[in-house]
C-alpha cells in the first residue's frame, strides 16, 4: 500500500512526534523526513516502507481510500482526516 506525504504529516501529528522523533523511529535523516513532507518526488520505496513500518509499530493504521490515518493507542482511539478548512489540512475526530 502506498502512503502519501499528507498521511505522513497526519500520522506524525497524531503521535505528537517531531521530525527528529520520526527520523529516529524510521532510521532516516530529519532532512529526508522534511523532503517527504514537502512532497519531494525523489523518495524511494525503501524510505516509504521505513516510514510506514515506524508508524504502524507506533499504532498508526493508514486508510488510503480516505487519505487518512487512525491512531490505535488505547480505548480512546483517534482518527486524523484531511480537512482543507483546518490548518495543515488536519482534523482530529474522536469516536463517541
Amino acid at each position: 500500500m502506498a502512503i502519501s506525504a499528507m498521511q505522513v504529516k497526519m500520522a506524525r501529528a497524531a503521535l505528537g512526534w517531531g521530525v527528529r522523533e520520526l527520523a529516529s523511529s524510521a532510521t532516516l535523516s530529519p532532512d529526508t523526513i522534511s523532503r517527504v513532507e514537502q512532497g519531494s518526488t525523489d523518495i524511494g520505496p525503501k524510505t516509504w516502507a521505513a516510514l510506514q513500518k515506524a508508524f504502524e509499530e507506533a499504532g498508526i493504521e493508514f486508510l488510503p481510500e480516505l487519505n487518512a490515518v487512525t491512531l490505535h493507542a488505547n480505548v480512546t482511539d483517534a482518527s486524523i482526516c484531511g480537512d482543507p478548512s483546518m490548518p495543515l489540512g488536519v482534523r482530529r475526530a474522536y469516536p463517541r
